[in-house]
């Protein structure tokens, strides 16, 4: 009996491992990244730019201030954060909303400088699934490249619900294909075991449990994600393998 149980219990093991190296359309298993890219100081004329790739998905995002505003939109108690959208269909105004709040988080204390602007302006050059999460690691870099104080070093990332499958970075196919598309975005601090995790957005209602993998594997993803943009900071690589 006991036999027979050890089996059984090496057998479901075998067919786990069979299902995690099940391959998807473009030959990745579930819990793989596409290649992941960025060039720093992209634009001239901006404070801070960067552009961030992982596979076909490409973001460019360009950071202006901090910056005078003008009385209109000044506010006497902390400065004015304003995000501009350069995208074609597929950017919900859900998501832009979630955008503006995910950029105030990242920053400081918005409270240090009243009556001053900082002007975020993300643009879509190619949306091939996950372009929530390219978008924002582009902000957290090109926020870095313009010297603007944050809470911490942010990575995001996404993954979709594919036949009750849970797949990692998925592209725009198999976000058609998907019954929900979570992106979450990570605080990583050298003290903290834990994700800290700043925000989710998630494309439609799911169950706590589905939440509680997304997010676990979203944060095993978006380790590997922090590890690459702090080489790119360093200047040591600009593409992963």
């Amino acid at each position: 009996q006991q036999t027979t149980s050890l089996k059984k219990k090496k057998k479901t093991m075998v067919d786990s491992d069979c299902e995690e190296k099940k391959r998807r359309m473009d030959g990745r298993t579930r819990a793989q990244l596409r290649p992941l890219g960025c060039e720093l100081s992209s634009l001239a004329n901006a404070d801070g730019s960067a552009l961030f790739s992982c596979g076909n998905s490409v973001a460019l995002v360009a950071v202006y201030g901090f910056r005078g505003v003008g009385q209109a939109k000044e506010l006497h108690d902390r400065s004015t954060v304003e995000v501009i959208w350069k995208c074609k269909e597929g950017i919900t105004g859900m998501m832009k909303s979630h955008f503006t709040d995910f950029v105030v988080n990242a920053l400081v204390n918005i409270h240090d400088c009243p009556r001053s602007s900082i002007r975020v302006v993300v643009q879509e050059i190619v949306n091939d699934g996950s372009f929530l999460a390219c978008a924002m690691n582009a902000t957290c870099l090109a926020l870095l490249n313009a010297g603007v104080p944050m809470n911490g070093l942010f990575s995001a990332n996404t993954c979709a619900f594919v036949d009750s499958q849970l797949v990692i970075d998925p592209t725009a196919e198999e976000e058609k294909l998907a019954t929900s598309v979570v992106t979450s975005t990570t605080l990583h601090s050298q003290t903290q075991k834990e994700n800290n995790y700043l925000s989710t957005f998630n494309s439609s209602p799911i169950t706590k449990t589905e939440l509680k993998h997304a997010l676990d594997a979203i944060g095993t993803a978006c380790g590997f994600v922090v590890t690459f943009m702090r080489r790119a900071m360093s200047g040591s690589t600009s593409t992963s393998e």
